[in-house]
């Protein structure tokens, strides 16, 4: 197997791992094989941006959700 294909090939199970969109994975498959690597790196980074901004979000509900379980844990104590 070609260096190519091996690095092709790690691509493609790489990919599998970010369990994209249907259209999403065949927008990247589209650039990969028409060695369109400019865009298929542009468009992965805007969606690192889009997932970190989720990740974030996520990360704020949880330390809400902490706050609250704190809150009421005090005010149940309060009361005894």
């Amino acid at each position: 197997m070609a260096n190519t294909d091996v690095e092709k090939a790690k691509v493609l199970y790489l990919l599998q791992g970010l369990k994209l969109e249907q259209k999403e994975n065949d927008m990247l498959n589209q650039y990969l094989t028409e060695t369109n690597y400019e865009l298929a790196v542009v468009w992965l980074r805007k969606k690192r941006v889009a997932m970190l901004a989720r990740l974030h979000e996520s990360q704020q509900a949880i330390d809400d959700l902490d706050l609250l379980v704190y809150q009421l844990k005090k005010m149940g104590n309060e009361r005894t």
